[in-house]
């Protein structure tokens, strides 16, 4: 064998031979969704710290939050969890290349809340809405963004077609660039939970249109199989999606004469066990070790169990529930009315973590809600990659 041809035999015998060791080193894999959060610790080094041993790429510094803002795959995010005093919230970025786009939908009595969110430069108004539902919700009755009623009517049993007419005010039916806002669509009867069973389209003045597409994780809470007695709230939850859901975070208002949130189960399992002091309390960490105690399993119902200091006060529309779920969807407690006179509440109200992201819980827990004083509003700042400086 010539040398030349020797020298080319072992140059590329050697680079396949580091070929295979770098193979087997670092396997191929495929390209995980990396995702934007919120990383919160006990301090701002520890929240550093713990996306740095995890493998998070960190994008922003919230020191006011003791908080890091960071691009996560489901891996990191996985060990993430397993690590003590760190809380992980799904960062809401401000998008300015497209028109709109539909998420988080939550269905309760005779209304759908469908969040949208206007991900372009300018402006946006509302010009159609196609809708199809059960038959079973009887006739659309209204139409609202924003809380705004912007069409009212009724619109035959099963589908519709909107093109007006609508509210006087146009502004109505207008969204600003970089916002998000609920459509409410409000029918005649309370109405059916599946959202597989619903279609919806909303058209706007440039032409651009938004599909509302039904989750994958299908959480409902029922109505009916519920219980007030004693120390405990029991409240039947049924997943009618195609996988397993995982309870994330439990929001919830109670009235104070319960004293102390002690317990949480779901079916006869304890998943939680401590003490959050009323009327106001987010639970999304000391979930016991076993995650699976906190899964519900495809097309099975299961009861979540709430357990307080003392019996319990039996007006139902003085308790407000949020469950949120690994898998992306939410159920909200709808309180039962049994008398003609319901109280009057904010509709656009719900449970959320951020009092418990800068540390109002503990006030609230205190009786300190900030009646009569002047509010201060903390804000972690416009991201960089949203374009919303512009």
């Amino acid at each position: 064998m010539p040398d030349t041809l020797k020298c080319w035999t072992m140059a590329l015998s050697a680079v396949a031979a580091l070929w295979f060791v770098a193979a087997d080193a670092a396997p191929m894999q495929a390209d995980e969704p990396i995702q934007s959060y919120i990383v919160q610790g006990s301090t701002f080094e520890s929240a550093r710290a713990a996306v740095e041993s995890a493998g998070g790429a960190i994008s922003h510094e919230l020191r006011i939050i003791k908080a890091v803002g960071a691009t996560l795959t489901s891996d990191q995010i996985a060990r993430l969890r397993l690590l003590p005093d760190v809380r992980i919230r799904q960062d809401s970025t401000v998008l300015v290349d497209g028109a709109a786009d539909g998420s988080n939908i939550l269905i309760r009595d005779k209304q759908i809340l469908w969040t949208l969110s206007n991900r372009s430069a300018d402006a946006l108004s509302i010009s159609r809405i196609d809708v199809t539902w059960p038959t079973i919700n009887g006739a659309l009755k209204k139409v609202k963004l924003d809380g705004d009623e912007i069409w009212s009517g009724q619109a035959a049993t099963g589908a519709a077609v909107l093109r007006g007419p609508w509210h006087a005010d146009a502004l109505r039916r207008r969204l600003a660039s970089g916002v998000a806002v609920d459509l409410m669509l409000e029918f005649e009867r309370d109405i059916a939970s599946d959202q597989r069973t619903y279609a919806i389209a909303v058209g706007f003045d440039n032409g651009s249109s938004v599909d509302f597409v039904p989750s994958a994780c299908q959480v409902i809470g029922s109505n009916g199989e519920r219980k007030f007695d004693g120390k405990k709230v029991e409240w039947v939850l049924s997943n009618r999606g195609g996988s397993a859901a995982t309870v994330q975070t439990v929001s919830l208002n109670w009235p104070n004469r319960n004293g102390a949130l002690r317990k949480i189960k779901r079916g006869g399992d304890e998943i939680f066990a401590g003490l959050r002091e009323a009327p106001v309390t987010t639970v999304r960490d000391q979930w016991h070790s076993k995650v699976e105690r906190r899964r519900i399993a495809s097309g099975s119902s299961e009861k979540l169990t709430l357990e307080f200091a003392v019996d319990i006060d039996l007006d139902q529309e003085a308790y407000s529930i949020l469950v949120e779920f690994e898998e992306g969807c939410a159920v909200e407690f709808a309180a039962q009315t049994w008398t003609d006179q319901r109280v009057k509440i904010d509709k656009k109200a719900r449970p959320t973590f951020f009092p418990e992201l800068v540390g109002a819980d503990k006030l609230h827990a205190e009786g300190i809600r900030g009646a009569g004083v002047g509010v201060a509003i903390i804000d972690t700042g416009i991201w960089s990659s949203s374009g919303g400086r512009n």
